[in-house]
């Protein structure tokens, strides 16, 4: 029997909670997942576009990052992280990109 399909909006949740969630050894945080996870959390037989752009709208309103990695050499096809995590990478500062804009 065929999962049936869930929306972007119940799928985001999926993903929020296995981030909150321990697994991998790690007790919570940023995770990586292949396309076939995706597909099965979903319930989707085919990964649209339109479907992964409205999944990552959603999980920026939850204040969750979908990277998409598929046309990249990355061991995954998406990563989640948060916004948080994001906020706290260190910048590169202006004098930094006009230091290298002259060399």
């Amino acid at each position: 029997m065929k999962e049936q399909k869930k929306s972007p909006e119940q799928v985001a949740a999926v993903l929020k909670r296995r981030y909150r969630e321990p697994f991998g050894g790690k007790k919570t945080g940023k995770y990586r997942f292949s396309r076939r996870a995706l597909l099965v959390i979903s319930g989707c037989g085919a990964l649209r576009e339109a479907f992964v752009e409205e999944l990552k709208g959603c999980l920026l309103d939850l204040d969750y990052y979908l990277l998409d990695l598929r046309n990249t050499d990355a061991r995954s096809d998406f990563a989640l992280v948060s916004v948080g995590f994001i906020n706290n990478l260190r910048p590169l500062t202006k004098k930094d990109y006009l230091d290298d804009a002259h060399r």
